[in-house]
């Protein structure tokens, strides 16, 4: 009787041991199908030498560019990859000569919507880096000359203006270049305006003058002490203001 099992459990073991064997021996046969296969995604960058809108420095939209209501009495903007798009004339208006030290306030940039609608907005300087190599930049003014009354031959003596309340803001979102805050001006010293350091100031940037209309309009002084001169009529200077491609 135990010798029938001990063959039966020989029999089963040698099934199963020959069944194990065909079936590795089948896994084996099988052949795997498969490939493999690279192809090439390219893109290629040019410089943008076009030239820049101006926009609203409150409320920037490519799709309402600004312009200034006296075109013919501003420099149109740079064109390339590093740009100063707009500045603004900087307007003191019509004053009473006075005997005493006075602080008068820029009036605000008047300019027109695309749509054809005549708004003012805070006196500002607009600046765009489309490079795509953000290395940074250096935003500079220099008051030329003392304010200077031609038909009268008389200098603005000790006159002096100074730009604050100066804030950076742009569309595009990249990080903020750093605004100097107050600006003062000395005739024929280069002051800076901003700097963007390395990977800073990408995109289309303005520095305004002023938060809002309230506070724009005390944003840009011009002091004239009591005892200097003031002929009737005007007295004029310019601004040259100057981008460098570095933050240095």
């Amino acid at each position: 009787m135990k010798s029938s099992k001990l063959i039966l459990l020989s029999m089963l073991l040698s099934s199963s041991l020959l069944l194990g064997g065909i079936s590795a021996h089948a896994e084996e046969e099988t052949p795997k199908h498969g490939a493999s296969i690279k192809s090439n995604s390219t893109v290629s960058f040019e410089e943008d030498n076009s030239q820049t809108d101006p926009l609203d420095p409150t409320n920037p939209d490519d799709e309402n560019p600004i312009t200034p209501l006296d075109p013919d009495d501003h420099e149109p903007g740079t064109n390339g990859p590093l740009s100063i798009d707009y500045v603004s004339n900087i307007r003191f208006g019509l004053n009473k000569a006075s005997g005493k030290n006075e602080i008068y306030w820029a009036q605000l940039d008047e300019v027109k919507e695309s749509s054809g609608t005549d708004i003012e907005v805070p006196n500002f300087v607009q600046v765009t880096d489309k490079r795509g190599v953000w290395k940074g930049w250096h935003l500079t003014v220099i008051q030329d000359e003392q304010f200077y009354n031609t038909a009268a031959k008389e200098s603005l003596k000790g006159a002096q203006m100074k730009l604050m309340n100066a804030i950076p803001n742009s569309k595009d979102g990249g990080e903020a270049p750093t605004v100097k805050n107050p600006i003062v001006l000395d005739p024929g010293i280069a002051q800076d305006v901003a700097i963007a350091d390395v990977n800073k100031g990408s995109g289309t940037w303005s520095v305004r003058f002023g938060q809002g209309d309230d506070e724009a309009k005390q944003s840009i002084s011009l002091e004239v002490p009591a005892t200097t001169t003031k002929a009737k009529g005007e007295y004029a200077t310019t601004l040259t203001w100057k981008l460098t491609d570095s933050p240095i």
